[in-house]
This record gives C-alpha cells, structure tokens and sequence, in this order.
C-alpha cells in the first residue's frame, strides 16, 4: 500500500469517528444544535420529536464510525468514504449555522467551520473516487473492446497479404 494513503486515510477518517462517538455517547447537543434547522424541517412536513432525533442521532453517529473504521482499516475504502461524504454535508450545515450568527465574530467562526468541514468533504469525495492507481471498470472495458478490434484489422490485413 502506498505510505500517503495509509497515512491520509486516518486521518481523513479520524474527526468524523470522534464525531460519531461523542454522537452515540451523548446525543443531546447534536440535538441541539439540530434547533437551527427544525423550522426548515417542518416546512418539508416531517417534525420529529426530540426522543426521535436522539436516536437518529445515534443512529448516524453508529454510521459515522463504521464507515471513519472501515476508511481507516482500509476495508472498503470507496464506499467508506462515499457514506462519510453522504453524511458530511447535512453535518456541515448543522454544526455550522453561519446564518444564524448575531455578530461578526460568531460569523467568521461558522463560516470557518463551515469551510473547513467543506474541504474534508472534498478529500472525502477523492477518496471515494481512489482506484488505487487501478484503471475503472468502463475504461478496461473500452480499451479491451480497441484492443480486439485492432487485432481484428491487423488479423484481416494480413489475410489480404498473404492472399495477394
């Protein structure tokens, strides 16, 4: 394995499983800080009492270490990343309520927060996509597909040389 990636996936996956686990151990301030979105919520027409987004929290704090391990332990690296980037922006939105902010300091710290929490989810979003240096599936499939047409025309030119 190269030594960045096994060196970058921990630490990639490391601030959402210490998320996760104070999520799971101790839900209510998620909870609270679900507060800032709860109107927009209910306007979609779901309103979830608090018992119900304690248990989603958790629920999705569970999931957030699951796919932080399995990232870090390199099993299933792909779609370890790709759960954690699933979770990453709704996470980004509610830690980081800038438009809530009553002064110009709480909103430089949101919208540090928030950036910071947007460039993780970039490097989850490379991450998902690493093949490791292998190509995709769609590109072997269409250079095998060039390759036998190749051998076809150079199969049938030399028919024609050896009949001429």
């Amino acid at each position: 394995m190269n030594l960045i990636r096994l060196m970058a996936r921990p630490l990639l996956a490391a601030p959402f499983i210490a998320d996760g686990w104070s999520a799971v151990r101790d839900p209510d301030p998620h909870v609270k800080r679900l507060e800032c979105v709860r109107p927009i919520v209910r306007k979609v027409g779901v309103d979830l009492s608090d018992e119900q987004l304690r248990l989603a929290t958790r629920a999705m704090g569970a999931a957030t270490i699951g796919a932080g391990a399995a990232l870090s332990l390199g099993i299933g690296q792909r779609g370890a990343a790709t759960v954690l980037a699933a979770t990453a922006l709704p996470l980004a939105v509610v830690n980081h309520p800038v438009w809530t902010a009553s002064s110009r300091e709480e909103r430089s710290a949101g919208r540090d927060g928030l950036m910071r929490s947007l460039a993780l989810f970039g490097g989850l979003v490379f991450a998902s996509m690493d093949r490791r240096g292998k190509p995709s599936v769609g590109w072997r499939r269409r250079n095998r597909r060039e390759q036998r047409a190749a051998l076809r025309e150079a199969k049938a030119r030399a028919r024609q040389a050896v009949d001429a």
